[in-house]
């Protein structure tokens, strides 16, 4: 059985159907099945057609997807909470995948590189955002291999969009993937120490 308010949809939607002969496309429709449970489906239809290609109905295969669907909407509801988090974090953060491509920054980010959070999605780290650092202890020049490798913090010079030098304190620490320890990325935290130069 079909949820009330996509009875109505579905019955013209097939009469529209029936009349325009088209190529019908796959579907989704939430249906009441034996469990007592609306599960969602979704639905591939194809025309019968009698002699001279008249629509004389419509084949049906319908395939479940409740868990897929359901997993997605949690991914989407976790993926838009942790964008709030990161809206919310006071200091400057970005976010880099393995090879140093920025995946996401926040609004402190963008305030203190002068870039958009757009233009710098998909960019190396060290073409839009060079950081001329010397953390842990002065002993080990920062790069992208050191941060993949470790979490390092000190002081750095971090060059703006309008390439004006800004002393920052830098905390990085590389992204474990939760489910084989792998690094997947770098977490950087900036906080800007003094006046830009």
């Amino acid at each position: 059985m079909l949820a009330i308010d996509e009875k109505d949809r579905s019955s013209a939607a097939f009469l529209s159907l029936m009349a325009s002969g088209e190529q019908p496309p796959v579907i989704c429709r939430s249906i009441f099945d034996r469990s007592g449970r609306f599960r969602t489906y979704e639905i591939y239809r194809s025309m019968i057609r009698k002699s001279g290609a008249k629509p004389a109905g419509v084949r049906m295969i319908f395939m479940d997807v409740t868990e897929r669907k359901n997993a997605l909407e949690e991914a989407r509801r976790t993926c838009q909470w942790l964008e709030s988090a990161m809206q919310s974090v006071v200091d400057a953060v970005i976010l880099t995948d393995a090879l140093g491509v920025i995946r996401s920054v926040n609004p402190a980010a963008e305030r203190l590189s002068g870039w958009s959070a757009n233009e710098l999605m998909g960019m190396a780290i060290d073409e839009v955002l060079p950081i001329e650092a010397r953390p842990c202890g002065g002993q080990a020049v920062l790069s992208l291999q050191v941060m993949l490798e470790l979490p390092c913090s000190g002081m750095a010079t971090l060059i703006t969009r309008e390439r004006q030098q800004i002393k920052v304190e830098i905390s990085t620490s590389p992204i474990l993937d939760k489910n084989n320890g792998s690094v997947s990325g770098v977490a950087a935290i900036l906080r800007r120490v003094e006046s830009t130069v």
